[in-house]
């Protein structure tokens, strides 16, 4: 055996590219693989089910859920047979110590996977109340809407320690497991997390809200912090939760934050020393005033940026209004020289005037030109503005952004740009992968291409009806795009209109050429 491969850190790093069976063998070959071996077999589960099965066949059994949904017949159901003894634990530390990830459940179907009943639980800590069961867990991801991980919830405060680092939640309060229970848990043995994703299909319940506020104060190492309500309406952390965020030197991450009417102040760097490190933000505000408030008082250089405005019912012109106050909240900000990813999401209505119309456009041109060439990500979806954006917009977007990665432009009323008009995005953005600006699809004179490279990054590119010359278009299509392997309509477009055979031909086009390539 080459002396290399007794040094752990190179055997790990080629264990990693095996699969779980030849890792099992690996391991038993000799005694310089096993523990690097058994270390990459288990640092990752998806429950503590292996564990159990690895303790005396004695001791355990496993049977059919039976009275169970169709998704879940096939389940499979680890019990205890007898009462633990000492010797039992053995081999289970052996093998817990190793785990580092416990992603529960699979993340695909649960079809034919194991489970730990509930009574497992109750035998393990009430054998060893005290004792750590994973010690060396660091990274933990639940979905409580999952059927047996509500009746776990009690016990994991048994298998987390002070180790633990990333927590990530999937909670629905409507299924009634106690999203406050679980917190409460892991505060107890866990004060160094640094990531925290906690996603909620509906609001919490007031308790809910108070444990996370406890939690989210308990933590003073977080790095990374996203907590989102899906339905009905944005999850708002409580006002002490916010401060306290606001004075970790080690927050650098906060995505979803939710600001409520009257919060606004909370986000600010006004006072010294808030928000010192945090380069990564997105927030979701009720109205453009909210937005402007924010970004007014949070004078960061940061790198990645995502604002979403909700909809408003005040009249056009009052929102148009605190639009061009949003806009003005941008002016001299320390952002425009340092962002990277810029995202920008509402509703916006114009008044009717040409002038109007030019102005507001113009004023927002002015913040995005403002950002500089290391811009790799931009997205926007205001409505009502959108369609503003045509082919002499983009040719000086691709100029002004050479690294762009990812463009969209989306809203009612899609931006005026032809295919012709995407030909600068060949000539200066070579890593452009992800185009969504609706093209209307217009063929042009192929010479237009001559000395211009094409784009073998784009597999996709979502377009408007209104196809002039499906044939014509098709080759213009595949000479800027090599690995085009489809077209899709803009979600703004019925299939209703009467061109959308033109649509169906193209796409059929695409779909031969496809073909013939392979």
């Amino acid at each position: 055996m080459h002396h290399s491969l007794l040094i752990n850190e190179i055997t790990s790093l080629i264990f990693e590219e095996l699969d779980s069976s030849t890792l099992a063998s690996i391991a038993g070959t000799c005694r310089a693989f096993t523990d690097p071996a058994l270390d990459v077999l288990w640092r990752s589960q998806i429950d503590i089910g292996p564990l159990i099965r690895v303790m005396p066949g004695d001791l355990w059994t496993i049977v059919l859920l039976a009275d169970a949904p169709v998704l879940y017949k096939r389940t499979k159901i680890i019990k205890f047979t007898r009462s633990l003894d000492e010797s039992d634990w053995s081999r289970f530390e052996y093998y817990g110590r190793r785990i580092h990830k416990l992603a529960h459940p699979l993340e695909s179907s649960p079809i034919g996977t194991f489970v730990v009943h509930e009574d497992v639980f109750v035998a393990l800590s009430a054998y060893r109340p005290i004792r750590t069961f994973l010690p060396n867990l660091r990274e933990l991801s639940l979905d409580l809407g999952y059927p047996y991980v509500t009746k776990h919830v009690p016990f994991f405060q048994c298998m987390l320690g002070p180790g633990l680092r990333r927590l990530s939640i999937f909670s629905n309060p409507r299924t009634g497991t106690s999203l406050s229970q679980l917190l409460l848990s892991i505060s107890r043995t866990s004060h160094a997390i640094q990531s925290l994703d906690l996603v909620l299909q509906a609001y919490g319940s007031s308790e809910d809200i108070a444990a996370l506020r406890r939690f989210l104060c308990s933590q003073r190492d977080l790095h990374h912090v996203d907590v989102k309500c899906v339905i009905p309406i944005p999850m708002s952390i409580p006002t002490e939760a916010i401060s306290h965020l606001a004075r970790l030197p080690c927050l650098n991450s906060w995505r979803s934050a939710a600001v409520s009417l009257g919060t606004e102040h909370q986000f600010s760097t006004m006072r010294g020393g808030r928000f010192a490190s945090l380069q990564h933000f997105s927030f979701i505000a009720a109205s453009w005033d909210s937005a402007a408030k924010v970004m007014s008082g949070m004078r960061l250089s940061l790198i990645s940026l995502s604002i979403t405005v909700g909809c408003q019912t005040r009249p056009a012109l009052d929102i148009h209004d605190s639009f061009q106050d949003f806009l003005e909240s941008f002016v001299g900000h320390s952002a425009l020289a340092s962002l990277s990813d810029f995202r920008l999401t509402g509703e916006f209505h114009i008044p009717d005037d040409f002038e109007t119309k030019r102005s507001t456009f113009e004023a927002l041109q002015t913040i995005l030109f403002s950002l500089t060439s290391s811009l790799r990500h931009l997205s926007l979806c205001v409505d009502g503005l959108v369609s503003q954006f045509n082919d002499i917009w983009l040719s000086q977007a691709a100029i002004r952004w050479p690294a762009l990665q990812v463009l969209q432009l989306k809203g009612f009323g899609s931006p005026n740009i032809t295919l012709e008009g995407l030909i600068p995005l060949l000539r200066y953005c070579p890593q452009l992968e992800d185009l969504d600006v609706s093209p209307l699809l217009r063929p042009f004179p192929s010479r237009l291409l001559r000395g211009i490279g094409c784009n073998t990054r784009i597999t996709d590119l979502i377009v408007q009806v209104g196809i002039e010359n499906p044939v014509s278009v098709f080759r213009c299509l595949v000479l800027m795009f090599p690995n085009i392997q489809r077209i899709r309509l803009s979600y703004y477009y019925s299939s209703q209109r009467e061109d959308f055979g033109a649509y169906l031909t193209l796409d059929r086009l695409l779909a031969e050429s496809i073909e013939c390539a392979a």
